[in-house]
């Protein structure tokens, strides 16, 4: 159970997000929790995740990340209850939310009465048969306002059947995660900007070998060193879960690729162990302060806001390595850290010890000057707010509507102003990929970037309204549930034709988004006619309830975009 003074600050934090979001209580709760895991605003949910309500099966949330790029995705299954302790009952009833979806047969899903927990097993059904069990992985979340260390013997016992039953399905990694007040706090302080991590980090050290390089260049200092691999472990598993890798570009990916199973093989083999610090690339920290204490036997290094900004594959390996029981005394690898308080040249650090990964997080470019520039632009012309990071204006009262997301703006300038829904809906990451980062963020109109996103809005906003609501073996239902990008691709040619959009200071632009911004009359025709043309290419296309996911996600579905319209604007002969 929370002590006063915890339950005081997350209250107090629920109040706030139910007011400023016009929730009730335990919703707050829910979808603030949601953010701390999921980095997305607090008070909302993303359409399609949010489960909670009738026949939910103890699944308030799932979140399902969808890496096409590595033919994997990662599925994570939230409860979350405003209420003391962690039950054994609420376990065995979250297995059986699994086993809805992971086991459950076609009629017996057909029966069920929550539509959003339908949907969302039919797309994790699509992905394992897509990608395949072993390049799934599953992560569980239960969190309360109790203790996650001092889980009843009754829990701990109904946890251990839990692991094993759903440990061995085959995938990439199942890992079940209890979340109290302690470490909801924790989370917050992170998001908020806080709780620094301070550590003391032991290091191999030989007076006689020269072990440890140090070197201070244009007011920047760094050290090259060697620690154990039990010790990188144990720096993994700091809390809050994953802190440490709060700068790095990607998320743990498990065992399923190449690389992080050919690091666990290193790391537990008895003839690989000892060779694994010339087979390694090694790690990258930042912090704004280094101290190293070199003592033969007692050498370490004392660092203050400690990052790992590259190297979260092989910690992280060698963290389960670790929990295995498996990882090899005689594991060493190579450590490099830099001192700076210097935001730009850290930024500067991250991307360049990133190169091999394609994948790049939104908030390593939120300080790039083309975001900066970006944000004045847009505040300046259109007097709209543009978030560079997740809950940038959390704390300053502004109208969510006149919020516009850096990422689901880039996605919808992706699918409206260059016209590739397909690349928007199923390859999200190529928002700052930098094949495709220049052409949506920087050589562009600002005004077009707030067209398509405020195209994209109104679309999402009609089709919850006018397209979920039928059969959901309809073309119209399964347009709503998969093709919204699609839809608001040809919103905008409809808007202002298949050729050059106008400047963002001409009279076509500002009536074009006066139309859709405002919800006027003309925005609902040409919605209406943008349903009409996505229903006549869909019906082309003959295809049947079940193929419609993977339909929107291929380059079948632009193409025939393409081809409608191109038919369209051809001349036709008349007879003679």
């Amino acid at each position: 159970m929370a002590t006063l003074i915890e339950d005081t600050i997350i209250e107090e934090r629920v109040k706030r997000i139910s007011k400023a979001n016009s929730l009730p209580p335990d919703m707050a709760f829910l979808t603030w929790v949601h953010s701390l895991l999921f980095d997305t605003d607090e008070g909302e949910i993303p359409k399609g995740e949010l489960i909670e309500g009738s026949g939910e099966k103890q699944l308030d949330t799932i979140n399902v990340d969808d890496d096409s790029q590595s033919e994997s995705a990662t599925v994570s299954f939230l409860q979350a209850k405003r209420t003391g302790g962690f039950s054994s009952n609420s376990l065995v009833l979250l297995s059986n939310g699994l086993s809805w979806v992971f086991e459950a047969d076609e009629d017996k899903l057909a029966g069920l009465k929550n539509v959003a927990l339908r949907n969302k097993i039919t797309e994790i059904r699509d992905l394992l048969q897509e990608y395949g069990p072993s390049k799934l992985t599953v992560r569980v979340y239960m969190v309360t306002k109790g203790s996650a260390k001092d889980l009843s013997n009754e829990y701990q016992e109904e946890r251990s059947r839990f692991i094993q039953k759903w440990s061995n399905r085959y995938f990439s990694a199942f890992t079940l995660h209890e979340l109290g007040a302690i470490e909801i706090i924790e989370r917050m302080q992170i998001a908020d900007g806080a709780a620094p991590i301070n550590e003391r980090i032991k290091i191999e050290y030989d007076v006689n070998k020269g072990s440890v390089l140090q070197l201070v260049s244009e007011g920047v200092r760094s050290i090259l060193c060697t620690v154990t691999g039990a010790e990188l472990a144990r720096l993994a598993s700091l809390q809050p879960e994953n802190s440490i890798f709060e700068r790095n570009i990607r998320r743990h990916l498990g065992l399923r690729g190449k690389v992080n199973s050919e690091i666990y093989e290193s790391c537990t083999n008895p003839d690989r162990s000892k060779f694994f610090w010339f087979m390694n690339n090694g790690i990258t920290m930042t912090c704004d302060k280094f101290d190293p204490v070199l003592e033969p036997g007692k050498a370490n290094i004392r660092v203050e806001n400690a990052q790992i900004v590259n190297g979260c594959q092989t910690s992280m390996t060698l963290r389960r390595a670790s929990e295995d029981k498996k990882l090899r005394a005689d594991v060493k690898v190579q450590l490099k850290i830099y001192e700076t308080n210097a935001p730009e040249f850290t930024d500067s650090i991250v991307l360049a010890t990133n190169q091999q990964n394609s994948i790049k997080n939104r908030d390593l470019f939120s300080n790039r000057r083309s975001q900066l520039h970006l944000q004045q632009a847009i505040k300046d012309q259109f007097g709209l707010h543009y978030e560079r990071k997740a809950n940038e204006f959390k704390d300053q009262n502004i109208d969510r509507s006149k919020i516009i997301n850096n990422e689901k703006a880039g996605q919808a300038y992706l699918a409206v102003c260059l016209r590739q829904p397909t690349v928007a809906r199923a390859q999200k990451y190529k928002v700052f990929d930098d094949d495709w980062y220049t052409s949506i963020f920087e050589k562009i109109d600002p005004g077009h970037f707030v067209l398509s996103d405020a195209i994209v809005k109104y679309c999402q906003q009609q089709t919850d309204a006018e397209l979920m609501v039928g059969t959901e073996s309809s073309r119209k239902y399964n347009l709503g549930l998969y093709g919204v990008f699609h839809l608001s691709s040809v919103f905008g040619r409809h808007l202002l034709g298949s050729g050059k959009w106008p400047t963002s200071g001409s009279a076509d632009y500002r009536s074009a988004l006066k139309t859709v911004m405002r919800r006027e009359k003309g925005a609902a025709k040409i919605f209406d006619q943008s349903v009409k043309t996505m229903l006549s290419i869909m019906a082309k296309a003959k295809l049947s309830k079940g193929e419609w996911n993977n339909y929107f996600k291929s380059s079948r579905s632009y193409r025939d975009i393409n081809v409608h319209f191109d038919h369209e604007s051809t001349p036709r002969r008349r007879k003679s």
